[in-house]
């Protein structure tokens, strides 16, 4: 019938799934999909301020009413009646955004930086929470457990993994106040996991690199096979209507390298065809910098694959290693973060003017004598070093002999220039490649340059 359609309900009486209830918040300017169960054949009448729908219970005992796209506002009654009634109370209309990933998601706000003072600071009657429990299954859900709560600082500490999460808070915080309407945040994550088991069977059988993955795939048995999460904990949430989606995760996948790149077409383009809202909002962390051993440039390759995907459309990338940790997976700064997920919404979904909503970025590369010109796009404001120390990890490489080596950086407007006294042919540069880079490049809004590489690497023996 639709996306969050199951099996019949055992039971007579009207019900809604639990994505629906008092304190909710609705999407505004897109159309309202209510869904539920009732007796088969029953006819069901939904009421929302002045807008009335019918639709009569198929043979399953399912029905979906549509009602018309809102203005921001409320607060409303959402009636829905048939055989029984159901009533939700302090019903808003406004922005809703799905919260998703693994642990630096799923942190609380109870284990970031200055927890207490946010805490106590979290009394916002236009900020409400749901955050979805913990489910895998082998077939997709209709249901989720968790409830839609006004935020104060005793929700704001309930639950999760030392409450909500602190990313997703600080977020919709920033968009709360920005928009000046009622934010609402579903947060669905679970540390340690994959991206596969986020990504629905639609989103593999789309990505012509993964169709070997989906063709294997199988009912999930386990929490971190492909489906597993996106069957228990986002399906049921399909078709609430949604502004977009934030995104933290890849600490589980770092081996996968460029094949990350594919992963993430996956669970977007899978998330966008169920959702069909066409090609809503996703925005996404690149992982910090840590210490994970091993080969120090995996990471890097990752960073790089993470910064691929913002060839999707509609997508964005936060770069954070400037306020990483290097002996913490799990850096407290989540302020920031947040912060700069919400620049990327500010500007790009709600075209805010003027806002600079990222780091430096790569633009071109050109070779005079012995010196590389690296010249940025999105370096208004002028380029600078965050601590005012000398630019590091630009690494440059001779077209004749010996490997990378760390050079002398001079700013220059919006590029940088390149040098080493050994290096009198560089061909190629690298910047920020290691997984214990916390380089110091930034633009004039204070917001980082991510990793890359660029040139002609030479061939070594």
């Amino acid at each position: 019938m639709f996306c969050g359609a199951g099996l019949p309900t055992a039971r007579a009486e009207v019900r809604l799934p639990k994505v629906f209830s008092s304190h909710v918040v609705l999407q505004q300017d897109k159309p309202l999909v209510i869904w539920g169960w009732a007796q088969p054949n029953e006819t069901v009448t939904v009421t929302l301020a002045s807008a009335t729908a019918q639709a009569k219970a198929n043979e399953h005992g399912e029905w979906k009413v549509v009602l018309p796209a809102m203005k921001a506002g409320g607060p409303f009654l959402l009636k829905v009646t048939g055989s029984s009634s159901i009533e939700l109370e302090d019903v808003m209309i406004g922005e809703v955004w799905l919260c998703s990933g693994q642990s630096n998601m799923e942190m609380g706000l109870g284990m970031a930086r200055d927890a207490q003072k946010d805490i106590a600071q979290a009394d916002d009657p236009g900020l409400r929470l749901l955050l979805v429990a913990r489910k895998w299954d082998p077939l997709p859900q209709t249901n989720i457990d968790g409830q839609w709560k006004v935020c104060s600082p005793k929700t704001i500490a309930e639950g999760g993994w030392n409450g909500f999460s602190a990313a997703a808070y600080f977020f919709g915080r920033d968009l709360r106040q920005k928009l000046g309407v009622t934010v609402g945040l579903i947060e669905s994550s679970w540390g340690g996991t994959r991206i596969e088991p986020w990504t629905p069977p639609e989103g593999f059988a789309a990505t012509p690199a993964l169709r070997g993955e989906y063709e294997k795939l199988a009912p999930p048995h386990d929490l971190q096979n492909a489906a597993a999460l996106y069957n228990g904990m986002i399906h049921p949430l399909c078709p609430f209507a949604l502004r977009g989606a934030i995104w933290y995760q890849g600490e589980g996948n770092l081996g996968d390298g460029p094949r990350y790149t594919e992963r993430m077409k996956a669970l977007i383009g899978g998330w966008r065809e169920l959702w069909k809202q066409g090609d809503f909002p996703f925005y996404f962390v690149q992982i910090a910098p840590f210490n994970y051993g091993g080969n120090p440039q995996a990471e890097a390759e990752f960073w790089e694959a993470q910064a691929a995907t913002q060839a999707i459309p509609n997508t964005g990338m936060a770069v954070i290693n400037d306020i990483g940790d290097l002996k913490n997976i799990h850096p407290k700064n989540k302020q920031d973060v947040g912060h700069r997920l919400a620049l990327l919404a500010l500007a790009k979904t709600y075209h805010h003017d003027g806002l600079a909503w990222s780091g430096p970025v790569f633009k071109s590369l050109s070779i005079k004598g012995d010196k590389l010109r690296v010249t940025f796009d999105h370096a208004e404001g002028g380029l600078a070093s965050r601590d005012g120390k000398p630019l590091d990890w630009f690494e440059i490489i001779d077209a004749n002999k010996g490997g990378f080596v760390q050079a002398d950086a001079r700013l220059d407007g919006s590029s940088v220039v390149l040098s080493a006294p050994d290096v009198k042919h560089p061909v190629a540069v690298r910047y920020a490649w290691s997984m214990l880079a916390e380089p110091h490049l930034i633009n004039g809004a204070g917001l980082p340059a991510g990793a890359f590489r660029a040139g002609t690497v030479p061939a070594r023996p």
